[in-house]
């Protein structure tokens, strides 16, 4: 994972600017703002550009600290969780945990190449074809389950990837514990290396949003 450093919008520019000619960029204290047009396009057409996005974007200045919000403004894209959106605009790029875990280059460039560009292009492949380009998480705390099963090396369901969370999390990991995937084991003749990796991996940070994201989205799945 890169060592968060501060991110400046001449940072942005490069990392946006030549490709995304369309946008303009601002800064306040905290973040750089990135807002306009974004473009999803395989190279010089006839026709223009496959695809135009009105898009605002906050990148702040911790990053990759903290996750990016970016927004889909102009109503081309159903706000329903089945095309990864949230009902204010929000896009749902990645799991944000997962992706600096896993991914061996999480600097601003290697963002706004992956997760950024992907969403959009995936969106426009999806309105074309009907289908997703790439292998699709499920949606909801489900999905959230998935990627603590990618972390983790193992599946696990919704209540055992939040068991698990708890585990990591804890002060002091004691082996007597019930192991959180439901063997019925002690979690020392169990799962119990791979909680500590993970706890040494990830830091508590990481694995509190995680749970925080899995938890919220439980609530409002019951709550429907």
């Amino acid at each position: 994972m890169s060592e968060p450093s501060t991110l400046t919008i001449e940072d942005v520019r490069r990392a946006l600017g030549f490709a995304q000619p369309l946008l303009k960029f601002t800064e306040s204290d905290d973040a750089i703002f990135a807002y306009g047009v974004f473009i999803v396009s395989d190279g010089p057409h006839p026709n223009g550009p496959a695809k135009r996005f009105e898009i605002k974007c906050f990148f702040f200045k911790d990053f990759p600290k903290r996750e990016p919000i970016v927004i889909e403004n102009g109503g081309v894209i159903p706000r329903i969780a089945d095309r990864h959106m949230y009902k204010n605009g929000v896009c749902c790029l990645c799991v944000w945990q997962e992706w600096l875990v896993l991914s061996q280059d999480t600097s601003f460039q290697a963002f706004c190449d992956g997760p950024l560009y992907n969403f959009f292009l995936s969106q426009t492949w999806f309105e074309q074809t009907g289908e997703w380009p790439f292998d699709e998480r499920s949606h909801g705390a489900k999905g959230i389950a998935e990627s603590i099963s990618q972390l983790l090396g193992f599946k696990v369901n919704e209540q055992q990837a939040n068991s698990y969370a708890q585990a990591i999390l804890a002060k002091r990991v004691k082996g007597h514990w019930p192991c959180p995937c439901g063997s019925n084991k002690k979690l020392r003749d169990c799962h119990l290396d791979e909680v500590i990796s993970l706890r040494e991996q990830l830091g508590a940070d990481t694995i509190l949003g995680l749970q925080s994201q899995l938890q919220n989205l439980m609530k409002a799945e019951r709550e429907t």
